[in-house]
């Protein structure tokens, strides 16, 4: 995102991120955003870095360049993740986070030329450093020492690769370019009105079968669309899903429609599979 937070919107991230804290500390569930309580710029995907400090000393930074779901979403995550698993309160699920983890001085020189000086760097509680190697760069050679091997409060190995690693690897959903130009049409609106249209009423067990994906695929070559099978099927899933979630959404509103998102996300599905390896962190500290 481009625009520029207000205060409000400053203070509503920090709020998100103390109550993630408290609700990771506890072992507690986060519950989802209601989106109607946040500002359009808070709802908009969004990059952030979340840096936690104990009496001015760092205690963690985690972040990431790259904006792929709602900023305040976003802040939430990043939160935890920086607090929690160097101190073995979390088991964390996911793809490995990369970005910025120094800061910079610029100072302006002559001809419009300027120097940029790293001031100070970003590392996790335990030290590992956040920032990723940037060929033909001043920051290619950050980690040229090699990988270090560094433990968890409880002894548990972690890497350093110049960012944070999750401790278990969950791909997001991969589309074909197909389903991506797909999404931008009003395709699944369409089949979703006139669906409840013809089947009401529709129950929260509402699932959709082969068959209702069958007539989707139908609608759509009615329409002139040319469906290549090889996406349809690697899809299938993700487009199941989408069906599932607009069929929510006009029936019983935005907030169930996220809830059957959630339910076919891979990395969603993944996290709650990985709940049991959560608990296992608050056991006896393993030996170095």
């Amino acid at each position: 995102m481009t625009q520029k937070l207000t205060d409000g919107e400053r203070q509503t991230l920090l709020r998100l991120a103390r109550e993630a804290l408290e609700f990771g500390v506890q072992g507690r569930k986060l519950p989802l955003l209601d989106q109607n309580t946040l500002t359009p710029a808070l709802r908009e995907d969004g990059a952030s870095f979340v840096t936690l400090t104990i009496n001015d000393g760092l205690r963690g930074c985690i972040g990431a360049l790259e904006a792929y779901r709602p900023l305040a979403q976003d802040v939430r995550e990043h939160a935890i993740a920086a607090a929690l698993q160097d101190h073995d309160r979390a088991w964390l699920v996911g793809e490995p986070s990369f970005g910025k983890g120094v800061a910079e001085s610029v100072m302006p020189l002559s001809e419009g030329n300027a120097l940029v000086l790293t001031t100070a760097r970003y590392f996790t509680p335990q030290g590992r450093s956040l920032q990723t190697p940037l060929p033909g760069t001043a920051l290619a050679g950050i980690l040229e020492a090699g990988p270090r091997e560094f433990f968890t409060d409880h002894g548990r190995p972690v890497g350093e690769q110049g960012g944070v690693a999750p401790d278990q690897i969950a791909e997001p959903w991969i589309l074909d370019r197909w389903t991506g130009i797909l999404l931008q049409t009003t395709a699944f609106i369409n089949f979703a009105q006139a669906y409840v249209e013809r089947h009401q009423p529709i129950s929260e067990q509402f699932q959709v079968d082969e068959q209702m994906l069958q007539d989707f695929r139908l609608d759509l070559q009615s329409s002139g669309m040319v469906i290549p099978e090889r996406d349809w099927q690697r899809d299938r899933e993700f487009i199941r899903m989408s069906v599932h979630a607009e069929v929510f959404n006009l029936v019983f509103g935005l907030r169930k429609g996220e809830e059957a998102s959630l339910r076919a996300d891979p990395q969603a599905r993944a996290a709650a599979e990985a709940v049991s390896k959560a608990q296992q962190l608050l056991a006896a500290p393993a030996g170095r």
